[in-house]
């Protein structure tokens, strides 16, 4: 019993230590010197791309929303865009409680002012923002 388990442990790490020396594709080399060359990060083991950069995700959605009373009035849920990439509109949801009662109102672009990690709307109580319609993104 003990030789069938001890050839069983050592069986596992051959099976499952083979599939840590996959490699990472090569990057294409161009076909004309005045072809563009293009890089991508190395490629992690699950396949995925790593990239760097500003992430809208990360850095805006989800993050809370003052007024001049030092009150927060809602949370960033969406930033509208026109064709050509300039933010118009932010969508944030307002009212409510623990997320019961809560609607999405859209504020222009140019009314919430980023300062230290934090996005201030003047002129806005949260009576005036529970008020404006409700909007829908499509």
């Amino acid at each position: 019993m003990k030789k069938l388990t001890a050839i069983t442990v050592c069986s596992l790490s051959f099976a499952f230590g083979s599939s840590a020396f996959a490699q990472t594709p090569a990057a294409p080399a161009p076909s004309t010197p005045d072809a563009p060359v293009t890089t991508t990060a190395p490629v992690a083991q699950s396949g995925k791309e790593m990239l760097s950069g500003w992430s809208v995700k990360n850095n805006l959605i989800g993050k809370s929303v003052y007024n001049e009373q030092d009150e927060k009035v809602g949370d960033i849920r969406d930033v509208v865009l026109n064709p050509d990439g300039t933010a118009t509109h932010y969508v944030v949801g307002v009212g409510g409680f623990l997320g019961m009662g809560e609607h999405d109102v859209a504020l222009p672009f140019n009314e919430l002012h980023a300062a230290n990690d934090r996005f201030t709307l003047q002129g806005y109580t949260k009576d005036r923002l529970k008020e404006l319609p409700q909007v829908e993104v499509k």
